[in-house]
């Protein structure tokens, strides 16, 4: 009984606070700002993270190029694009190519990496961009972030209605080595 006491007499610690991704980003965004720790690994350096960043573009460049033939045709947004780094390999290749993303601090290093694409600063989740639907959509290791059920249906919700019929919807979140 004495210890029951005691625990009902220490101070309660107050409760975490609960994740909030986009403080989460935001922050690492701005700590880490020019660095491709501020969207890629943590733990990798800038050269392996650059690496890691080639590989998924070679694998979503292979895709497409079976799906879409002739890129300087297709409309494509990369949703969830950070500071463009694949964006920047999507334009390279032709795609008339729109990025968003929820950071203002990523996009604004996106317009300078990628001055040919257009950004938009937008939730997933409440998506709402003006003009056509795309013909393609990308999201590479963006759902992983959503931390809702609700989030995730609103925003798959949000990214089919942004998609154009007959178009195709690209989720990557895990890519082996190289292409298959």
């Amino acid at each position: 009984m004495a210890s029951i006491t005691n625990l009902l007499k220490r101070k309660r610690q107050p409760s975490p606070q609960p994740f909030n991704p986009t403080d989460y980003w935001e922050s690492r965004h701005q700590k880490l700002a020019g660095s491709l720790r501020a969207v890629g690994s943590i733990e990798l350096t800038d050269d392996e993270n650059a690496d890691q960043y080639t590989t998924k573009a070679n694998h979503l460049l292979d895709l497409l190029a079976n799906l879409a033939p002739d890129p300087s045709t297709r409309t494509l947004l990369d949703a969830g694009c950070g500071t463009g780094q694949l964006t920047r390999h999507f334009a390279a290749a032709g795609y008339q190519t729109t990025g968003v993303d929820f950071s203002e601090t990523a996009i604004t290093q996106a317009r300078r990496n990628v001055p040919t694409a257009t950004f938009h600063v937008s939730p997933l989740p409440t998506l709402d961009l003006p003009g056509k639907p795309y013909d393609i959509i990308t999201i590479c290791d963006v759902l992983m972030h959503l931390v809702t059920d609700d989030d995730w249906q609103n925003a798959l919700t949000a990214l089919a209605t942004h998609l154009a019929e007959g178009g195709h919807l690209i989720i990557m979140d895990y890519f082996p080595e190289s292409p298959e």
